[in-house]
């Protein structure tokens, strides 16, 4: 072994460990950015999931209410005598939870008044109120289901309004909405995981939220903003893992 490489061999000796150490550390780090980057695609897969599930149970709540409404409404409108048992008897099945009232109402006069009701609610013989009137005629005049929300001294109220086909007949459903308030949940809940809050309208508008999962109802963080059909209204749904779905 010559001069030379007799002083290179210590040399090499030290940087042989800083060499080794950076080496794994760019292992080390690679590694975590790229089992981050599988965790976030993991992630949004999972939430795109649940938006996907919360969305098509929404879509089949609403188009349940529409269709049951639709048949109340034809025995509403219906002269026959035995019509209004068979539409109270049928009517005051839907009246669970938060439902309150279930009616059909007519157009008469320039206006809209309750032909039949159950229910707490708006009165048979009287007319609606504006803000009844204003979705009931939206719904009339598009031929789809139309919603509002209500407020009067009972509180809040969410109206929704479905056509009778080949008739100026409207049937309604109005539950009660308490936007000030989380929906009650417990760790059984169906999508516990995850914070979500509703609007009817197309953007995250206080006035017109309907239900939220949170104190607060201005979700932050991975939250998506879901455009939601209800009939003819553009309703927002927002939605966010409440913990890390991975």
């Amino acid at each position: 072994m010559n001069a030379a490489e007799g002083r290179s061999s210590p040399r090499l000796q030290r940087w042989l460990p800083v060499a080794v150490l950076a080496v794994l550390m760019i292992v080390t780090v690679a590694t975590a950015v790229t089992a981050r980057r599988v965790v976030d695609d993991q992630e949004e897969r999972l939430l795109g999931q649940r938006v996907d599930a919360v969305s098509a149970l929404l879509s089949n709540s609403f188009d349940t209410i529409g269709s049951s409404l639709r048949v109340l409404g034809a025995v509403g409108a219906s002269s026959d005598q035995s019509s209004t048992q068979v539409f109270g008897d049928s009517a005051t099945t839907l009246l669970q939870r938060n439902t309150m009232a279930v009616g059909v109402a007519a157009e008469r006069d320039g206006g809209f008044s309750v032909v039949k009701v159950v229910g707490k609610g708006p009165a048979a013989g009287e007319p609606l109120t504006p803000e009844r009137a204003a979705a009931v005629s939206r719904a009339l005049g598009s031929g789809q289901m139309a919603s509002a929300l209500v407020h009067d001294g009972d509180g809040s109220r969410l109206l929704i309004a479905v056509p009778v086909p080949a008739s100026r007949v409207v049937a309604f459903q109005e539950s009660v909405v308490d936007p000030t308030k989380p929906a009650p949940s417990n760790p059984k809940s169906p999508f516990r995981e995850v914070r979500a809050s509703l609007y009817a309208s197309p953007t995250a508008d206080p006035a017109t939220l309907v239900v939220k999962t949170e104190e607060d109802a201005h979700l932050t963080g991975n939250v998506r903003a879901i455009p939601f059909k209800v009939g003819m209204d553009d309703w927002l749904l927002e939605i966010g893992p409440r913990d890390p779905l991975v």
